[in-house]
């Protein structure tokens, strides 16, 4: 079962409503800036056997003020030919674009974005990046121009605009799984897997190369830290350590 919390008022827990016989998975559930949309994924429980069903779900609502109807979720809708499970992955600002992975037969896992333009009209479109390890589109920036994700084990940054994939240079060596981007796409935060450690990293486009965001346990034989979300201006992260 999913929840959000509103400030309006007073601080209150409200339900999202589920399909049914389920419970949501938190670790990939997302919040547009505005408050107004909400993803996730919602495990479903099955029977006789059968392996759980995955749907990636988003949530919409006009209004902010308390007391508000409760708007049903939705199942997040995907481009023909990609089927479950699927994993909604990060929302932009306005709550108009998602990125998703779904399962396309045959062939592993691909990344997509979901749209909604003027009018309510939803579009799909399958991303370039390669998904079949599951880590391909990880985030969107704000302003829902560029994504950052992986293909064959490569960061790339995708311009909407230009419809073109651009290869960030590896500074560390090691394995990095962005997390989070600026509004305008130009900064993302990460996470630097080691041999026996991690680290939170911070990538901008003037400097271009992976910056340590350190520890809390600085001099520690495993100093971990990991990077889970960025300000709008890419000037502060949130992580721990």
């Amino acid at each position: 079962l999913s929840f959000m919390a509103t400030t309006a008022s007073a601080q209150q827990f409200r339900s999202l409503g589920n399909f049914g016989i389920g419970f949501s998975c938190g670790t990939r559930t997302a919040i547009s800036n505005d408050g107004t949309t909400v993803i996730g994924v919602e495990v479903t429980a099955s029977w006789q056997g059968n392996p759980p069903i995955y749907n990636s779900f988003y949530w919409k609502t006009g209004w902010l003020q308390l007391p508000q109807p409760i708007t049903t979720i939705q199942i997040l809708d995907k481009p023909a030919g990609l089927l479950n499970p699927s994993m909604a992955k990060d929302v932009s600002a306005d709550g108009n674009t998602i990125i998703a992975d779904a399962y396309l037969f045959g062939a592993g896992y691909r990344s997509y974005v979901w749209n909604q333009g003027t009018g309510g009209t939803i579009t799909t479109s399958i991303l370039p990046f390669n998904g079949n390890l599951g880590l391909g589109a990880q985030a969107v920036s704000g302003d829902a121009k560029k994504i950052v994700g992986l293909a064959f084990s490569q960061v790339y940054i995708w311009n909407q605009t230009t419809g073109q994939m651009t290869q960030v240079s590896n500074t560390t060596g090691l394995t990095v799984r962005p997390k989070a981007m600026s509004l305008d796409g130009e900064a993302f935060i990460s996470t630097v897997f080691g041999f026996s450690d991690y680290e939170a990293t911070y990538w901008d486009s003037t400097g271009g190369v992976y910056l340590s965001m350190g520890s809390l346990i600085p001099g520690h034989i495993n100093p971990n830290s990991e990077g889970h979300d960025i300000t709008p201006d890419g000037t502060m992260a949130v992580g721990f350590s």
